[in-house]
């Protein structure tokens, strides 16, 4: 039994706790709940719940489970405590452990909304998309209004390419949370998943992209579709001032002066980045594009070997080895590269168009024929 001192001093305790909590003294605020531990004042599982809390705040999540540990234990399993035993075990890496008590916790309770949203954020995270769409749609049933809830059902629909439901989600979520830039994010990246380039542009620039590398490249990606070369140029150099050592935004400046016809400097930007790295099969293939445009056929295709060897058969190097052979009508060697690429089943039909369009340049009809047949499936 606590005497009515000890209940006085622990009353104490928590209500200055919870007071340096709120002003954001965590450290305070956990000194003074250890200090009812220490002192044999804890004697219910809110405490315990508490001080593993506070453990959360300040990224001691080791010491938060045994809190929770203990809330656990005491309240004989409450819901709300096996949860937050969960997140604790999935801050500490084991998601096995973690999902097997939200599972719990879902048991014992529906509703647990919050566990509802760490089991589809699991889900999410290792794209099990339509898995991760049925917890998050329960979760949307309990708060309706929750713009982290709405953020990740429009993620996981554009995931699943079921666009106009993600456009829908996202709208609702950045109208809820205007200054979350990471909604803001994917409300810019709904647009240009859709094609409208000059809205996702709109609200990409929203977000402060001043300091923001990813953010100016995704601009100068939009306008490089839209063929606005010099802005594309223009903003992909102000994400190179941010991070003058990343290669593929050199490598988009590159793509970018070849789309807009000016190849001398495309071609001048992939030697020196071809110089620090020559056995990049990606820097070989687009190289080797350029040089195509140029027509020069020779060069573009000992570059694309090159990239297709380095790359152990990247099919997408194999396709444009392929095209660039039927240029130059070197059939049958462009029939060996389909050989490969029959191969690979999501680009059969590819590799059956090809064979149709190489065995129609030679004359043998028939044989093109089927070829397409094959490509359409009507085999």
């Amino acid at each position: 039994m606590f005497r009515v001192k000890d209940r006085i001093k622990a009353s104490w305790y928590k209500s200055i706790s919870s007071f340096l909590q709120a002003v954001g003294k965590k450290e305070k605020a956990k000194f003074y709940m250890d200090k009812l531990m220490w002192e044999g004042l804890a004697v219910n599982d809110k405490d315990w719940w508490y001080l593993g809390y506070l453990y959360t705040k300040l990224n001691q999540w080791e010491k938060a489970a045994l809190a929770f540990t203990y809330a656990v234990s005491i309240s004989q399993g409450h819901p709300k405590y096996i949860y937050w035993l969960g997140k604790a075990r999935e801050e500490m890496g084991n998601t096995k452990m973690a999902e097997t008590l939200y599972d719990e916790a879902l048991k014992k309770n529906a509703n647990c909304w919050e566990a509802l949203v760490s089991k589809g954020e699991l889900k999410l995270n290792r794209k099990e998309y339509k898995e991760a769409l049925s917890y998050y749609r329960e979760c949307l049933k309990l708060r309706p209004n929750d713009a982290r809830i709405l953020n990740n059902i429009g993620l996981c629909c554009l995931a699943l390419d079921e666009l106009e439901e993600a456009e829908d989600r996202i709208t609702k979520a950045v109208r809820i949370s205007p200054h979350d830039e990471v909604i803001r994010y994917n409300y810019a990246t709904v647009y240009l998943k859709k094609g409208h380039l000059r809205r996702a542009i709109e609200e990409f620039e929203k977000i402060d992209r001043g300091v923001n590398a990813e953010i100016l490249c995704l601009i100068g990606y939009c306008y490089g579709l839209l063929q606005d070369y010099e802005s594309s140029i223009s903003y992909y150099n102000a994400a190179l001032c941010l991070e003058p050592e990343n290669g593929e935004i050199l490598i988009n400046i590159a793509t970018i002066y070849a789309k807009s016809g000016d190849t001398k400097k495309a071609i001048e930007i992939y030697r020196k980045l071809l110089l620090l790295n020559p056995r990049d099969p990606e820097l070989l293939n687009n190289i080797a594009w350029v040089y195509e445009t140029l027509e020069d056929y020779i060069k573009a295709e000992g570059l694309y070997y090159r990239g297709l060897a380095l790359s152990y058969g990247d099919p997408k190097i194999a396709y444009n080895l392929i095209c660039c052979l039927k240029r130059q009508r070197k059939f049958i060697e462009a029939l060996d590269i389909i050989e490969h690429l029959q191969k690979i089943p999501e680009w059969r039909r590819m590799a059956l168009s090809s064979m149709a369009q190489i065995y129609e340049n030679m004359g043998e009809v028939k044989l093109a024929v089927d070829c397409y047949n094959k490509a359409l499936g009507l085999e």
